[in-house]
């Protein structure tokens, strides 16, 4: 159910970096057995608030990090995080998932 006192409004991320912090954010919480997911309790929407009220090393670290990500994605998977359903109707795995996959288990066949 959405706030009835106030509507959210996302205002510190561009619309792509915003777009991409709700993708993920379906990605890692999602709705499951009829318990809300991020999307439901408004996580992206929250940190958007919260990183626009945050430091300015802090902001670049978020920014930077969504930028990165939905280019690493593109350049290593050809897909973009914006737009990932075309690639799940293909067939092709997550892409936020598979990577991070990948890097966790390079990490521990190395050490």
């Amino acid at each position: 159910m959405p706030d009835v006192a106030a509507i959210t409004v996302a205002s510190y991320f561009s619309p792509e970096q915003f777009a991409a912090l709700r993708r993920l954010s379906e990605l890692i919480a999602p709705a499951m057995n009829g318990a809300p997911g991020a999307l439901e309790v408004e996580t992206p929407e929250f940190l958007d608030f919260l990183l626009g009220e945050s430091p300015a090393d802090r902001q670049a670290l978020y920014r930077t990090g969504l930028d990165e990500l939905n280019s690493r994605a593109q350049q290593r998977f050809g897909l973009h995080l914006l737009y990932p359903s075309s690639g799940l109707r293909a067939g092709k795995r997550c892409v936020a998932t598979e990577y991070g996959f990948r890097s966790r288990r390079a990490k521990r066949s190395t050490g």
